[in-house]
């Protein structure tokens, strides 16, 4: 009877204290550049495929998103004027002891009660209500959504409860913004004070203090442009009369 003889083998550099540097090193390059393509392709989808969708568009491709508060309707009634809205889009007021105030998928402006209760005059309602409106008509809340679609994706594959809740934290959430965004969008709450005949620089003591409810509004990410910037802008772009500013009764 033959003998079976087993091949020698030859020995394994790699072992479990002695891992191969090249090969994770070229797993970690691929996983990276496929990060970043992947990133790149969403980023571009968002800033030229998105930017031309209109809000039937919108409503037609994309789910809407979950607030976690109650939405009631903003009762305009109250204001000395009467503002015509941009077809479309709601304002809508929700239960927040937060003072915040942003624009959602869908053509949603959504302010919480407690910067209504914060608020000084109407000039300030104003202003919080054109910033808000010109994210939505440059498609900025949908860009936004788009461009974190990895992110939920990601987490759709790992963990269908944890998906829910980041989704509906980033619909709460304001979207990530440069400052040339924000300033852009200062110059439609500027256009919409003086619209309805407010005066803009009843807007500036609120930028100007240290403390302000306009620094707290918008000290979220510090890719906001500073409060001497936005005055700067107010002051360049805003009337010249000294109308008294309107009271706010809301």
């Amino acid at each position: 009877m033959g003998t079976f003889q087993i091949p020698d083998i030859p020995d394994d550099d790699v072992q479990p204290m002695k891992p191969d540097l090249r090969w994770m090193t070229t797993m970690l390059a691929i996983i990276l550049g496929i990060c970043i393509f992947t990133f790149g392709l969403f980023y571009c989808f968002s800033y030229f495929v998105i930017s031309n969708f209109s809000l039937d568009q919108e409503k037609k491709y994309f789910w809407e998103v979950d607030i976690l508060w109650k939405e009631t309707p903003f009762d305009f009634s109250k204001l000395s004027y009467q503002v015509t809205l941009p077809q479309n889009i709601e304002v809508l007021v929700v239960e927040s002891k937060e003072i915040n105030a942003f624009a959602s998928i869908w053509g949603k402006v959504l302010f919480t009660t407690e910067i209504l209760k914060n608020f000084k005059n109407e000039e300030e309602f104003l202003f919080i209500l054109g910033h808000e409106i010109e994210h939505i008509k440059n498609r900025d809340p949908l860009k936004s959504y788009s461009f974190h679609m990895p992110i939920y994706l990601t987490f759709l594959v790992l963990w269908m409860d944890m998906w829910i809740e980041v989704k509906r934290i980033e619909s709460i959430s304001r979207p990530y913004m440069s400052r040339q965004v924000e300033l852009a969008s200062d110059i439609g709450g500027i256009g919409l004070v003086k619209k309805y005949g407010g005066n803009t620089r009843c807007i500036l003591p609120f930028f100007e203090e240290p403390t302000s409810l306009f620094e707290k509004y918008f000290m979220v990410t510090s890719t906001h442009p500073t409060n001497q910037a936005r005055v700067e802008q107010i002051i360049k772009m805003g009337s010249e009369d000294e109308k008294n500013c309107r009271e706010w009764k809301y």
